[in-house]
């Protein structure tokens, strides 16, 4: 463990990639476990290289932070590759590989924001992670909700599960936000109130759309681009930037995405 520590983070955030890749090429494409067991074994996957790979970075204070972003990944390829069995073996292993690079994203991004709050000052790179982790969590959220469309429950609770998602990446925005020095403080409970109009936007597309017969695939880039949506007016909303121009290009995107909901209805 001690020379694991003594590593320098980029080389421990490889170390773990490498591993996922590893983990995920026996229990995604050669074990037979059962859903469940998959799920909790990459929950401990995470919370423990997380808190090895962000030492001494990481604590009691941010982990649940540090923790979203790489959670929502590893579940969101865990039901990928359970609910699309049927792809071709060259595809999976290069999605496995996809999953593996993000989550390597992830481990850098994440840790430039745990260094901000470690040192409680806004370093340069904070900027390109800020834009990159919005990137990564509408990535991360097409493939989960493209899965999540596929459980075989109620579109409520399809919903609703699309509807956590959505409030923990708003969740871990703000985390994000609150090292930027041109956003406003917020209360209490505004800071709720966003939360929930973002993760409310997100519901309300994914229960909409619930009565088309349609892909889930197709289903969760509409959503995904609401998401996106979402973040970016929270965003623009704490900058005090809401302008018609940024409001055309998002209703803009996300009515390219209807629209190809409908001309691939089947």
């Amino acid at each position: 463990m001690a020379n694991l520590l003594s590593l320098s983070r980029k080389k421990r955030y490889l170390i773990q990639s490498l591993l996922f890749l590893l983990f995920g090429f026996f229990i995604f494409l050669r074990l037979d476990l059962s859903i469940f067991a998959e799920i909790m074994f990459y929950v401990v996957f995470v919370l423990i290289f997380v808190s090895i790979s962000h030492y001494p970075n990481i604590k009691l204070n941010n982990i649940i932070y540090g923790s979203i972003l790489p959670l929502q990944l590893v579940l969101a390829s865990t039901l990928f590759f359970f609910f699309y069995p049927n792809l071709g073996y060259l595809f999976k292993l290069m999605m496995l590989g996809i999953f593996s690079f993000l989550y390597y994203i992830v481990s850098l991004v994440d840790n430039i924001f745990l260094v901000i709050q470690d040192r409680e000052e806004q370093i340069p790179m904070y900027r390109v992670a800020s834009t990159w982790s919005q990137i990564l969590s509408v990535i991360i959220a097409i493939p989960l909700y493209s899965s999540i469309f596929k459980l075989n429950l109620l579109f409520i609770w399809q919903s609703l599960f699309v509807f956590i998602s959505a409030l923990l990446f708003s969740f871990y925005q703000f985390w994000i936000l609150r090292f930027d020095k041109d956003m406003k403080k917020v209360k209490v409970g505004e800071f709720i109130l966003l939360n929930l109009l973002a993760g409310f936007l997100v519901l309300a597309t994914s229960l909409s759309i619930s009565f088309f017969p349609t892909e889930s695939f197709l289903r969760s880039l509409f959503v995904s681009s609401v998401l996106m949506f979402s973040l970016n007016y929270v965003q623009s909303h704490l900058k005090n930037d809401i302008n018609d121009k940024f409001l055309y290009q998002s209703l803009f995107i996300s009515l390219i995405f209807f629209i190809i909901l409908f001309l691939f209805n089947p």
